[in-house]
């Protein structure tokens, strides 16, 4: 039963493959006699059939590409606007958790030392902190992919590592 079906189903592969052979125009083996030796061959009409299958492949690939580059609209580079935006979005909120009173009834992150005595590297450390809770964030959120956020994770721990060793 199953040899049945297999050779059912590569009947209708050779039968595809002549098809397309015979769409071919009859000049194009004058212009491409590597084709003409190719197609002469007893497997060569498969391996025709697979160039022409990883072409359409391509093609496809290409047109879901363009497809979606024209209705998603936004380029990767949006991503690094992102970043900042989240950054400066988690400035603002960190900047107004503090200012509010909190009743102790919910979950709050402690304070840190006031911001006036801070030197310049300190506040490079948690501006970098809060770089990598966006990155954090927009992993999360799927907006960038597992390897972009290694990379900028990695770049950003680099970063702070010289930083750290400058305040010490």
């Amino acid at each position: 039963m199953q040899k049945a079906k297999m050779t059912e189903f590569l009947a209708y592969i050779e039968w595809a493959i002549d098809q397309l052979v015979f769409a071919l125009p009859l000049g194009i083996f004058d212009q491409l006699p590597a084709l003409a030796r190719l197609l002469a061959d007893d497997q060569g009409r498969y391996i025709f059939g697979g160039i022409v299958l990883v072409l359409l492949l391509i093609l496809l690939w290409i047109v879901m590409w363009l497809g979606q580059r024209l209705l998603v609209g936004k380029p990767k580079a949006a991503v690094a606007d992102k970043v900042t935006d989240s950054v400066a979005t988690r400035r603002q909120a960190g900047a107004m958790a503090s200012a509010s009173v909190d009743d102790g009834s919910r979950f709050h992150f402690l304070r840190r030392a006031d911001q006036s005595s801070i030197s310049d590297d300190t506040a490079a450390l948690m501006a970098i902190e809060q770089e990598m809770l966006a990155v954090r964030q927009l992993f999360a959120d799927g907006h960038i992919l597992q390897d972009v956020y290694i990379a900028e994770t990695r770049r950003l721990y680099r970063k702070a590592k010289m930083l750290q060793n400058s305040l010490a």
